[in-house]
């Protein structure tokens, strides 16, 4: 096995990388190696203090949020004052739909799950970003150190063209069907890490 450890990393930390984490975690519990590998995930902006344009970057989300009935249309206008506090209700919204699938699909509980912010760390390390947004995130988190993982993104590292990013999500249908996609794709990560 060439990895000692496997990251899978979004970008809050709350929905995607969480469910590669837990998958991650099953199969490598399935095939026995549990205790020679680290399966983690994290997210590039878990930590939003230093961000000025947290309302402009939530503004997509939260219009779709909006758009799908999961949030009043009156916190769209309320998102330049209260960013966090939109924020907080988006990743309530989608803790709960991780929560839920983890339990339900892969049979563990994640709801003491912590989120962590991507940090550049050293070893023999296999990063794997959900889609190329997070990709670009995550070189870019590394670029100051003299680190060498070995940084992809999920889809390209199991020669997949899928698509995982999620902004459009209108309920926990939509959110399912997302995660079915990182669910498979961590699936075949891992067993792929194991082949390298």
């Amino acid at each position: 096995m060439k990895y000692k450890e496997i990251e899978f990393v979004c970008g809050s930390n709350n929905g995607r990388s969480p469910v590669a984490e837990a998958v991650g975690r099953k199969t490598a519990q399935q095939l026995g190696i549990e205790g020679e590998i680290i399966i983690s995930s994290s997210g590039t902006i878990v930590d939003t203090t230093s961000l000025t344009n947290l309302g402009t970057m939530l503004l997509p989300y939260a219009e779709a949020a909006a758009r799908n009935g999961l949030i009043s249309h009156e916190r769209i206008k309320q998102i330049e004052d209260d960013p966090r506090g939109v924020l907080d209700e988006l990743i309530a919204i989608e803790e709960g739909w991780r929560n839920r699938y983890i339990a339900d699909e892969i049979g563990l509980d994640y709801t003491g799950h912590v989120r962590r912010q991507t940090v550049a760390s050293p070893g023999e390390r296999l990063i794997l970003s959900v889609d190329e947004t997070t990709l670009r995130m995550t070189r870019t988190i590394y670029s100051s150190f003299d680190y060498n993982p070995t940084i992809e993104s999920l889809p390209s590292f199991v020669g997949s063209d899928l698509e995982l990013h999620q902004i459009g999500i209108g309920g926990y249908d939509d959110y399912k069907a997302l995660a079915q996609k990182v669910d498979a794709a961590a699936r075949e990560a891992v067993l792929k890490s194991m082949r390298s």
